[in-house]
């Protein structure tokens, strides 16, 4: 009888060493590959963590890493006021936020696509741009002290805008192409990705960019510049994408 129930007890530890090996070996099967909506999720959270150096990790290529750093020209690691960098970071931190839609996979390859909420950049630079454009006008007669005040001024404006606890946000689409590479799912986005990435991350500020960069409308603040015209900028309601400065 002793014999009997110790080969039943014998059985049921091998059971249970077996389905401890099995639930062993599948975690450690799911947690050495991520899905690609893992793989974009943990990347935006360490971005939201300015943790740039874990960046390249997440890429296929060191030419895309490359092609998302041109992208943002530098600004996750270089700023010249470590203070006014810090106070970026955190606001850009406390305001963006992200929400996997959808995931497809092919093969190898997948799409990943998020919303993304984050300051409403034009939003904020049209608010501040209207209110400092009269005075960099006026200063542009001045000396340089005055010119540097008003410069000075006009990046406090831009620091208390976007530190505002109720400044406006934005929600874009942005599609995360990935591909696997030795296993891993990779994000293998190109320059064109990287700029529609910046764009999401900054509310559509590059859409916002290429209206300020149309050339008719830099003709026009020339124009209103030499004209001595303190509010020749609002000539700019009547440009059309295809206008003359003549």
């Amino acid at each position: 009888m002793h014999v009997l129930t110790r080969k039943i007890s014998m059985a049921k530890v091998v059971c249970l060493l077996w389905l401890l090996l099995f639930l062993i070996v599948s975690g450690f099967g799911c947690s050495k590959t991520p899905s690609p909506d893992q793989v974009v999720t943990e990347f935006l959270e360490k971005l939201k963590q300015w943790d740039y150096e874990a960046l390249p990790g997440y890429f296929a290529e060191e030419k895309n890493i490359r092609d998302l750093e041109s992208s943002f020209e530098g600004a996750l690691r270089q700023e010249e006021d470590a203070f006014t960098a810090e106070a970026y970071r955190k606001a850009f931190s406390e305001k963006l936020d992200f929400k996997v839609i959808s995931s497809k996979t092919e093969g190898n390859t997948a799409e990943v696509k998020v919303e993304i909420t984050s300051i409403n950049m034009p939003r904020v630079v049209a608010d501040v741009v209207g209110k400092a454009l009269p005075m960099a006008f006026a200063a542009a007669f001045g000396d340089e002290k005055t010119r540097g005040d008003v410069e000075k001024m006009t990046e406090q404006m831009f620091l208390n805008a976007i530190t505002d606890p109720n400044a406006p946000v934005a929600t874009t689409s942005a599609v995360f192409p990935l591909k696997k590479v030795d296993g891993q799912w990779k994000i293998s986005g190109d320059e064109e990705f990287g700029e529609s990435l910046v764009n999401a991350l900054t509310g559509n500020l590059g859409k916002a960019l290429e209206v300020w960069s149309n050339p008719a409308l830099v003709a026009l603040g020339r124009k209103a510049f030499a004209e001595g015209h303190p509010l020749g900028w609002r000539y700019s309601k009547n440009l059309k994408p295809s206008g003359n400065s003549s």
